[in-house]
């Protein structure tokens, strides 16, 4: 009964094993091929933190310790904090732990008073640190060590370093970046100012719980600051630099050349992720309230003929930038006195989420990483060269003294050994005695006495062989504790570049475009360059924000760029993105008043795969009260239908590429409405309908590129917020394009075909159009094209917004050459030419421009030259001409810098006319650039003198402009410690 029971057991025991032992040799198999990674401690919201990144072939649990020491010597070190018996999953792949030393936690040890020392410097104080890391999983173990240094100077944004730089130079008192307090000599050597200002920098910095030691060490002058016993950074005051020139050498580092201050020494390198991190909240708490004020008063005597724009006049502008959660805004505004005198108000206020600037600074980072971390990564293979060349050559030290050990003691160390050299001693002295014993019975008094001197000759003799022995073996101890400290760093270093690959570079290196990609898409790359809990924040996900008046394109058949009041926002939800905008759109109407549509738009889209977006727009307009109490539209239903409803708008879009070579935008839209209209109700869906599609890209191994557009309009399409509508209008274009000679020559040509059809008529037009361009700095640049353009007009168009037919075309031409001389000399040649003809209605109109200018400039000088031809034609080139129609024109300018502060500028116009001399022309400025307030001052004149005709009087017209432009920066407070 016994054995069968045993034999059950047994049984049950294989099956056990037989299905954990694969989950064992698993669990085993991951934690051989473990890669871990840690860089050092640091706050996050004053919790201490510490960073664990992983690599497992495949997942397993295991128990983490680990410990991270600082080292007051070789021998002598200090624990700071701990963590045991961290229950972990570690998943598959490469992942990170947050370890939080919370105090409350049993198996947690924090030194209170290097806790002090983080939350009161923001950074770990200077030194040589150790962690140790121990990860068990069943019977496997696996064991890391890092070693980890941090330099003595202090960061350019300490704070320890700002008291002392606010003590050396105090900061002045700013209203808006005007200095109110006495102006400090900035040139004094910063060594000199520490000497002056020794005494009351130990009394702030004392005031705050520091400690200051004054030195001179090789003629520089240092600080040395410790806060509760521990040394936390020196300032170095150099000899020959003054403190406010240091300040801003470090302050241009922090904020413009961030990679300069990364450390990729061998015995001093973190990952470069985390010292990027720490020099973006760095950077962060380095920001700045900046913009500028600018007062104008314009004035006149009068005006010119036609003018409807009074040139007495008053403007105020403003514009204002400012960090908000990290984000960058924009505030910037315009008044001006001429509203007076208008319909539609120029005057403005805008407050703009700067999304572009925040990618592009996001961008830079990822590109300043990208090359340091190619740059390092080239660096380490050549120093990982050079010292495991020194390795080797220590190891053949080692085996040389080794052996000599051998020889001399008979002591083996390789199996790391330590050799007894007191024992040695005392039987070498052991030897000696019984040598001396048995040599004493056989030798007389004399040779007795003689024995003794032996032995003490024999003892000398043991003493100094074993020293030179014991010494040797010390310098075996060095010269081992050595390799293991290189092999260490070597395979630290390894590590750490695998680690910033996998995390960081892996994930940027394939961005090709980050302004097509959102700020949250684009953080989500970089979240390890971001400081820590960025990325959670929630103006990560703002992709625009706009309040105010400004233009906003949505689609092409929706909102198109229209000038808007009202708002705008966006958000990134992760798996698409939303925006949402309401506001007015207004045209000079009909018969000189305003029309006003009030109009809102939603907006999805998404990205389906890499590089295909798809997106969906709602939107809807409608006219102001103003406008549907017009009499104009009294019973004239058939022809705006869209004014006694408002017009709702569905359009899809999709913007993808099909290879690397063709890019394909498109977009389908349909306007709806209720109406009365007889005629509208027998509209078709494709008759609502209007899309458009463009393709461009360039032919595989060749520099052609192929653009080409379609686009069609339903006749019933509605859409009268559009500068022009579209209703009727189908649209064929290419551009074909091409390089030649290596770059030396472009030239493209252009296919335009338009057709408009209504119900009252039919038309279109087909237009050819070339551009030819040169590329080069040793032969003058010459270029050359001409551009056909039209847009057409349907009668209801006519009764719905104010639109004209137009066609036309315009003939460019233009030379550039510029020669280069010594001494900062140089001439520069410009040609131009200029044809438009251009037919509106029975209006026709054109003009013949031919320009020469030579423009000379050395140092403060720049002296111009410039003559000329300016004809006029057309149906009516008299009744509202403000320049006679055939005029040539000369034109002399210059201008001087005086001195940083002061520049003068003058010049004078000639102009000539069939019936003789008709124009002379007088302005001369002034600009000015105050010292001690960032006020710059412009002050221009003009003189004009002219007559249209033989038989008019000559007319006198005095104006001017005074402009004052306020600037100003002012640094944004941080909390300090």
């Amino acid at each position: 009964m016994l054995l069968v029971t045993m034999n059950k057991y047994k049984r049950v025991y294989s099956i056990i094993v037989m299905f954990a032992f694969p989950f064992l040799e698993a669990s085993a198999r991951s934690i051989a091929t473990l890669k871990v990674h840690t860089d050092f401690p640091f706050l996050s919201e004053n919790k201490l933190t510490q960073d664990l990144f992983y690599s497992a072939d495949s997942a397993f649990g295991g128990v983490l310790q680990i410990y991270c020491y600082k080292f007051k010597s070789e021998d002598d070190s200090v624990l700071i904090c701990a963590k045991r018996n961290v229950h972990l999953k570690f998943k598959s792949g490469i992942n990170s732990v947050k370890i939080l030393y919370i105090t409350s936690d049993t198996d947690v040890f924090c030194l209170r008073s290097f806790y002090d020392v983080l939350v009161k410097t923001d950074a770990m104080p200077p030194g040589n640190y150790k962690t140790y890391i121990n990860i068990k999983s069943d019977d496997s173990q696996f064991s890391k060590i890092f070693l980890q240094t941090i330099d003595s100077n202090l960061s350019p944004n300490s704070p320890v370093r700002r008291e002392i730089n606010s003590v050396l130079l105090p900061k002045q008192k700013k209203i808006l970046g005007i200095d109110i307090g006495n102006k400090l000599k900035s040139s004094i050597p910063a060594s000199k100012t520490l000497d002056l200002a020794a005494a009351k920098m130990s009394r702030s910095l004392a005031a705050k719980g520091y400690i200051t030691e004054h030195l001179k060490i090789n003629g520089k002058d240092y600080v040395d600051v410790y806060y509760k016993d521990w040394f936390i950074g020196r300032y170095e005051a150099p000899v020959n630099e003054s403190v406010s020139s240091q300040m801003q050498k470090q302050q241009n580092a922090l904020m413009n050349n961030t990679p300069s201050l990364t450390n990729t020494s061998l015995e001093n390198h973190p990952s470069l992720f985390s010292q990027f991190r720490t020099l973006k909240k760095e950077k962060e708490k380095e920001n700045n309230i900046e913009g500028e004020i600018s007062l104008s008063r314009n004035f006149s005597n009068g005006q010119e003929q036609y003018s409807d724009q009074d040139n007495n006049f008053y403007e105020l502008r403003g514009r204002i930038e400012f960090p908000v959660s990290g984000m960058p805004v924009e505030v910037e505004g315009l008044y001006t006195t001429q509203d007076a005198n208008r319909q539609v108000k120029a005057s403005y206020i805008h407050v703009h989420y700067d999304v572009d600037k925040a990618k592009t600074e996001l961008a830079q980072l990822t590109n300043s990483y990208n090359t340091i971390y190619s740059q390092t990564l080239s660096t380490s293979k050549g120093t990982a060269q050079v010292f495991q060349t020194y390795i080797n050559k220590l190891e053949r030290q080692q085996d040389k003294l080794q052996q000599e050990l051998k020889n001399e003691v008979g002591a083996d160390t390789k199996s790391g050994g330590k050799v007894d050299f007191d024992a040695l001693k005392q039987n070498s002295i052991q030897s000696a005695e019984k040598q001396r014993s048995n040599t004493a019975s056989a030798d007389s008094a004399g040779s007795i006495n003689k024995s003794a001197a032996d032995e003490q000759k024999i003892k000398d003799s043991v003493n100094q062989k074993y020293k030179i022995a014991e010494e040797k073996y010390k310098r075996l101890l060095a010269i081992e504790k050595q390799i293991n400290k290189y092999k260490t760093l070597l395979a630290q270093d390894k590590n750490t570049n695998y680690f910033d690959s996998a995390i960081v570079y892996s994930k940027m290196k394939g961005i090709q475009d980050p302004q097509q990609m959102s700020y949250k898409q684009l953080a989500k790359k970089a979240d390890n360059l971001l400081p820590d809990g960025q990325i959670k924040k929630i103006t990560t996900g703002i992709t625009n924000f706009d309040a105010g008046m400004f233009p906003k394109y949505e689609s092409q058949f929706t909102m198109s760029g229209q000038t808007l009041k009202g708002i705008s926002t966006g958000y990134d939800f992760g798996i698409c993105q939303a925006g949402l905008t309401i506001g007015n759109t207004e045209y000079i109407g009909r018969d000189g008043s305003v029309d006003k549509y009030f109009s809102y738009a939603a907006k999805i889209s998404s990205k389906t795969y890499e590089g295909q977006k798809i997106g969906l727009v709602y939107y809807t307009y409608l006219p102001s009260h103003q406008m549907l109490s017009d009499q104009f539209f009294k019973n004239m239903d058939i022809a705006a239908p869209g004014f006694r409803s408002p017009v709702h708008i569905v359009s899809a879009i999709y913007d993808g590429t099909i290879s690397k070579y063709v890019i394909i935008k498109g977009e389908l839209a349909s306007s709806m409405n209720q109406t009365d209209s007889a005629i509208s109700n027998h509209l078709s869906s494709g008759d609502k309908t209007a899309y458009a599609i463009n393709v461009a890209g360039n032919i595989p191994n060749t520099y052609v590129t192929v653009e080409g557009n379609y686009s069609k309009a339903g006749t019933g399409f509605q859409n009268n917020t559009l500068p022009i509508s579209p209703a009727g209008t189908e649209q064929y274009k290419i551009t074909v394009t091409n390089e030649f000679f290596r770059s030396f020559l472009t030239a493209g040509i252009d296919y335009n075909y338009m057709r408009q059809n209504n119900f009252a008529s039919t038309g279109g037009n087909r237009q050819w159009g070339f551009n030819v361009q040169t590329h080069t700095r040793r032969y003058p640049s010459l270029g050359i094209s001409y551009k056909p353009f039209s847009t057409f007009r349907s009668y209801t168009d006519t009764l719905s917004i104010p639109q004209h037919p137009l066609i036309g075309s315009i003939w460019t031409g233009k030379a550039t050459y510029q020669l280069k001389r010594a001494g900062g000399k140089s001439f520069r040649f410009m040609f131009l030419y200029s044809k438009n003809t251009s037919s509106m209605d029975t209006v026709s109109y054109g003009s013949t421009l031919l320009q020469l200018t030579c423009m000379y400039t050395i140092k403060q000088l720049m002296l111009s030259v410039t003559g000329g031809q300016m004809k006029l034609s057309g149906t009516n080139t008299d009744s509202l001409a403000t320049m006679p129609n055939n005029t040539k024109f000369m034109s002399l300018t210059g201008s001087y810098s005086l001195s940083k502060q002061f520049n003068i500028s003058g010049g004078q116009d000639f102009g000539f006319a069939d019936f003789g001399f008709c124009r002379y022309a007088l302005n001369g400025g002034i600009v000015y650039r105050f010292m001690k307030i960032p006020v710059i001052t412009r002050i221009n004149l003009r003189y004009n003198t002219y007559e249209l005709d033989h038989t008019q009087p000559w007319k006198n017209l005095y104006s001017g402009n005074i402009d004052l432009t306020w600037q100003f920066k002012s640094k944004m407070q941080t909390k300090q410690h």
